[in-house]
């Protein structure tokens, strides 16, 4: 798929792979791979995994038919995308079982044959800026759950996120199985504040408890 074609959460995510290759590449090229192996661990563990695997995969799998077709089809052209980008990144570190994966999913003549990736000019996007925002809302959500013993799997019948955060509507609901979703501050009673840094600061979530669960 063309980047212009992609929903603007993909692109968001290309952006942020791109950011990722443009840290580690002066290294790279002189084949020091140590600050390299520690960018890409955080990348893959604590960004695609922890995040987009997460945030995507109800869109990927679709089972409800809530996306249209082209933004499932966005979904799994950029889970592969990143995929192929973190193999081939790892691939001087990890020669065999990136090799075994690549040949696997993409090519039976194997990862070592590829170039190693570098940045893309396109890979860019306004919502860059809103990274932190985005992933610290996702904590804030896990955490509200954790503390008030309610499975991660259940979902919310109603909460409140920043307006900022508004073009991550659709896959922030599936992510965290919210049926309805609004931005700012709840006009009405009912709903638990959640303060999206722990640390503080002005942003929160308002999340209304399950029916099952008692505050």
């Amino acid at each position: 798929m063309d980047f212009k074609d992609l929903t603007p959460v993909d692109q968001w995510i290309l952006a942020e792979t791109n950011k990722m290759l443009e840290t580690i590449t002066p290294e790279c090229e002189v084949l020091d791979f140590h600050k390299p192996a520690i960018e890409l661990r955080r990348f893959a563990w604590s960004f695609f995994a922890d995040h987009v695997l997460e945030m995507l995969k109800g869109r990927a799998f679709n089972s409800d038919g809530q996306f249209s077709e082209l933004e499932q089809q966005s979904a799994w052209f950029v889970l592969h995308e990143v995929l192929k980008v973190i193999l081939k990144a790892l691939a001087p570190m990890t020669p065999f079982i990136t090799d075994r994966i690549y040949r696997e999913l993409y090519n039976k003549k194997g990862i070592h044959r590829e170039q190693y990736p570098i940045p893309v000019d396109e890979w860019k996007s306004e919502l860059s800026g809103l990274t932190d925002l985005v992933l610290q809302t996702n904590s804030a959500f896990w955490r509200f759950k954790r503390e008030n013993n309610i499975s991660l799997r259940q979902g919310l019948p109603e909460a409140y996120i920043p307006k900022s955060l508004r073009p991550w509507e659709a896959d922030l609901k599936a992510m965290h199985g919210i049926e309805k979703l609004g931005f700012g501050s709840p006009t009405t009673n009912g709903f638990h504040e959640v303060p999206i840094y722990e640390s503080g600061g002005k942003d929160s979530l308002f999340v209304r408890f399950p029916s099952s669960s008692e505050e």
